[in-house]
């Protein structure tokens, strides 16, 4: 099994009395390109410095000046992961999941049995390490029923799926290190006018960036075993704005009309999580294959099951590639042609959770007309997941 020691990236550190405005003109020279630790006399790590959230803190009015003089750990995230050496890697990536979410993508503290500090893990690398893991595990799965003949065609869909995360990593990760660099550039000619539009950037691609990591640490645990339901009892309508306030970040300039049609008095009792991002992968889906017109999101109930319906008005799917829809790997585009973004594992997520719901999906699409993907899923989890799911055709 992989150990976390393996991905260290850096075992530079600083020592606690090192000035705040020391340390932000080694950002700005570049001598430090990313996080840095901060440890004691002992060499045992007491804080973490996340580049870009020291330099933003530093940004708000004033704040230079009233911190440059102090001591480093002002400034130092109060929360930061520490890991073993050896621990392994699903262990540690069970540990960053369970993070609060402005601390997710945060550098690892990596010590040894000593409580010394060894280096720092990035989660880019952790979760690339993660999805050639996973990639090798589902491959092995297709491969032990394999024929033959079949052999070639699967390992090229591992390169492709691979390739596909790694861009779909690198572009947002890009995106972000060249919003940052505008930021550091105008901080040190103190000009700010164009901050507002560099955090709109950076809320878009961490956004996108956090869709394709969760996708992937998603399925991973599925095929793993090691994804839990824990049911409760919530409003549908608390949801659907919680999927609303991602989408209108998700459209983006795009002349779309988001429509909602459902019963805003409807309480479910099932997984919040998982049917969020069962929905926030069809909305999103919708949204990136439309260019005008409308997504719409409307609600069902019968006899105890509920319908959970995204409608669209964008390019639709050709019959020949619907086959395609709910396979890992599977694109229907062709990657050396492909228009939109992706790796290939939305629809694959989505039919997974469904089944962990006790639900199923469905869709029908009709070529340059749109498309209509939905689930059913009990109003109870517990009392129908194990039935028969055949109250809509």
């Amino acid at each position: 099994m992989d150990r976390i020691g393996k991905l260290i990236f850096t075992k530079d550190f600083i020592q606690e009395k090192v000035l705040i405005k020391d340390l932000f003109d080694s950002f700005l020279r570049g001598s430090i390109k990313d996080s840095i630790a901060i440890c004691d006399g002992q060499r045992k790590p007491i804080g973490l410095i996340v580049k870009q959230k020291f330099l933003t803190r530093l940004t708000e009015r004033y704040a230079f000046e009233l911190y440059q003089k102090k001591e480093i750990l002002k400034l130092s995230v109060p929360e930061f992961l520490t890991v073993n050496f050896d621990e392994p890697l699903d262990m540690v990536v069970n540990k960053a999941l369970k993070r609060k979410t402005d601390n997710v993508y945060d550098e690892i503290v990596v010590i040894n049995d000593k409580g010394e500090y060894e280096g720092l893990v990035s989660i880019k690398n952790l979760i690339i390490e993660q999805t050639n893991n996973l990639a090798n595990l589902l491959i092995q799965q297709e491969l032990a029923n394999a024929k033959t003949k079949e052999l070639e065609a699967i390992n090229e869909m591992k390169n492709q799926f691979i390739s596909n995360v790694t861009h779909e990593l690198r572009s947002p990760t890009n995106v972000i290190i060249g919003a940052l660099e505008i930021l550091k550039k105008n901080l040190a000619e103190n000009d700010l006018k164009n901050a507002e539009m560099i955090i709109n950037i950076l809320e878009t691609s961490a956004n996108s960036l956090k869709i394709v990591i969760s996708n992937i640490l998603d399925l991973s645990k599925i095929e793993a075993g090691k994804m839990e339901v824990i049911p409760e009892t919530f409003k549908l309508k608390e949801l659907i704005k919680d999927i609303l306030d991602n989408a209108a970040i998700l459209k983006k300039n795009k002349d779309i009309k988001l429509i909602v049609e459902i019963d805003e008095n409807l309480h479910l009792n099932t997984d919040y999580v998982k049917l969020r991002q069962i929905l926030l992968n069809l909305v999103s889906n919708a949204i990136k294959f439309t260019e005008n017109g409308y997504v719409k999101i409307r609600s069902e109930t019968n006899e105890g099951w509920v319908k959970l319906e995204v409608e669209d008005t964008g390019c639709g799917i050709k019959k020949e590639n619907q086959d395609k829809l709910f396979q890992a790997f599977s694109q229907v585009e062709d990657a050396k042609t492909k228009k939109y973004e992706g790796t290939g594992l939305g629809l694959t997520i989505v039919k997974k959770l469904a089944g962990l719901l006790g639900g199923k999906v469905y869709f029908e699409s009709e070529w340059k007309r749109g498309s209509k993907f939905g689930v059913i899923i009990p109003h109870e989890i517990e009392e129908r997941k194990n039935e028969e799911k055949n109250i809509y055709h």
